[in-house]
């Protein structure tokens, strides 16, 4: 004290204060999706509103709640436990940071050797939380690593990053990139020249910064390949200069080789062949003519001609597809595409005549057989003995001993021939009638058989219906009158069997049916 007049007492006293028990601001960054309230401990009851008392947000001591887009006023009721004082309220204030960064865009620069480059960097900062501190890293080749704007000196592609950091401690980190790719193509082959269809090796010797994009193109090639060294494998369908480019990018930059080759003629090979032929017989070869070394591979043949030749003669003695294959090989060394071809070797038809008479004389007609098959066709010769030639069962009419001959061909000109000697004479045949009329009027009155002189009969019977003989002779003389025992027999239908002798040689027998007509 100072002393007890009037104004000149005075004393003191010291308040210990927790400021996070009264709270009445709260600073959020823009990275916190979660704003947290902390409500002063020992009520018994807590109510979290907005400043409006239009939206409760929760009813306990701490508050977790979506971080809001921009500031937020809240009110906070507290309660106490009876007999400790009276309700009371509490306001607070969430505040977001608005820290951004735009830092200066990316720089590229496009160098073929090694150069220093001089950058100009800015951060881009706003906020209003201020002020803003600023930290650049990696350090090497700035001006200043604190300040907004530093400057950097590089030789290489390099990256930068910023932390800008404003008042309440919310930072943001941006990054630039300063791109110095140093690129090159560089083409290589041990070649010039290679022969058409031949495959080239074309390497790229060059090395490229990470990142490095490889574009390569080929006038008229027929095929690339990749492999992970840059070598690319290469053929061409046609002759004459040929030009490989290879483009290398990176971040907008670009280089580029070009290399030439020649790509020397090769001549053509070609043949002609038939697609189908037969066993045991001739198949033509007929190569087209060109300037080379002919070397021919031939299934189951050997042809060592290397000279042009305009026909060759093959012959198979097994079935099924047989291949040729030929490639020519021109003065200046270049082989052409080989070309292959091939035929399939048919077997021949299955031939045999049959006849199916045992006997045979002249004038008759008999019935001559040949195997059949698919799509044959068959040439009978003599044309002049048959109705017709043309078919697998033929009739033919013999007049002398001659010999038939055939010819089958198959679908794919296949042909079989075969002949056969018929050995015919001149027999002393009978002919029987078909009826008779035992009227008794001179005509046609007695049924025998009728034929050239010289025949012997052996056995002649007549038989009725039902099996009985009613007549039987072996006299060439006789002949049966129509009775059996003197009694005139019905009309109707009998029957006959006659045994004879030709010329005192073959034997012959006949039978058959007739009328007997009243």
């Amino acid at each position: 004290t100072g002393d007890c007049g009037l104004c000149g007492h005075f004393g003191y006293a010291y308040i210990d204060l927790n400021c996070t028990l009264f709270q009445t601001l709260s600073i959020k960054c823009k990275a916190d999706s979660i704003t947290s309230l902390v409500a002063p401990p020992g009520f018994q009851y807590y109510q979290w509103w907005d400043s409006a008392f239009s939206t409760r947000y929760g009813n306990s001591q701490f508050l977790s709640i979506p971080t809001p887009k921009g500031t937020m006023r809240y009110a906070l009721i507290l309660t106490p436990y009876p007999g400790y004082g009276c309700t009371d309220t509490l306001y607070t204030t969430s505040v977001l940071s608005d820290l951004e960064t735009h830092v200066s865009g990316d720089t590229s620069f496009c160098e073929s050797v090694v150069t220093q480059k001089t950058v100009h960097l800015n951060a881009n900062a706003s906020g209003s939380i201020t002020p803003l501190t600023y930290i650049w890293f990696p350090t090497s080749g700035l001006s200043c690593i604190g300040c907004a704007d530093p400057i950097a000196i590089v030789s290489a592609t390099s990256k930068y990053y910023v932390r800008v950091t404003d008042a309440i401690m919310c930072s943001v980190v941006d990054s630039v990139r300063i791109n110095i790719p140093y690129l090159s193509a560089n083409l290589y082959t041990a070649k010039d020249s290679v022969c058409q269809y031949e495959t080239l090796d074309i390497v790229n010797t060059s090395t490229n910064p990470d990142g490095t994009k490889y574009g390569w193109s080929a006038d008229a090639v027929s095929d690339i390949k990749q492999d992970s060294a840059g070598k690319r494998t290469l053929n061409w369908q046609t002759p004459g200069w040929k030009r490989v480019i290879l483009t290398v990018s990176n971040g907008g930059c670009e280089a580029q080789d070009t290399i030439s080759v020649y790509i020397k003629p090769a001549p053509s090979a070609g043949f002609k062949m038939d697609k189908d032929a037969c066993i045991n017989e001739p198949v033509q070869i007929y190569p087209e003519q060109t300037e080379g070394r002919y070397n021919w591979h031939i299934d189951e043949q050997t042809l060592t001609d290397t000279v042009y030749k305009n026909q060759y003669n093959f012959i198979w003695n097994s079935l099924g597809q047989k291949n040729v294959s030929l490639t020519v090989t021109g003065k200046n060394g270049c082989a052409s595409l080989p070309y292959t071809s091939s035929v399939f070797i048919h077997e021949n038809p299955d031939i045999s005549i049959t006849v199916t008479s045992s006997k045979i004389c002249y004038g008759d007609r008999i019935l001559l057989q040949a195997p059949k098959g698919d799509e044959y066709q068959y040439a009978w010769t003599p044309a002049t003995y048959f109705e017709s030639n043309n078919r697998s069962d033929v009739v033919m009419k013999l007049e002398h001993p001659t010999t038939v001959k055939l010819n089958i061909t198959s679908k794919w000109g296949c042909i079989a021939t075969d002949s056969m000697n018929i050995n015919s004479k001149q027999c002393c045949r009978v002919f029987m009638p078909n009826a008779f009329t035992p009227d008794n009027n001179g005509t046609n009155d007695r049924y025998k058989a009728l034929g050239k002189q010289g025949h012997t009969i052996l056995t002649f019977i007549i038989l009725n219906r039902w099996g009985q003989t009613i007549y039987r002779t072996n006299d060439a003389g006789d002949s049966w009158d129509g009775t059996y025992k003197s009694v005139p027999q019905d009309a109707g239908t009998y029957y006959y069997y006659l045994k004879y002798k030709c010329d005192g040689n073959d034997v012959y027998e006949e039978k058959g049916s007739f009328m007997l007509i009243r």
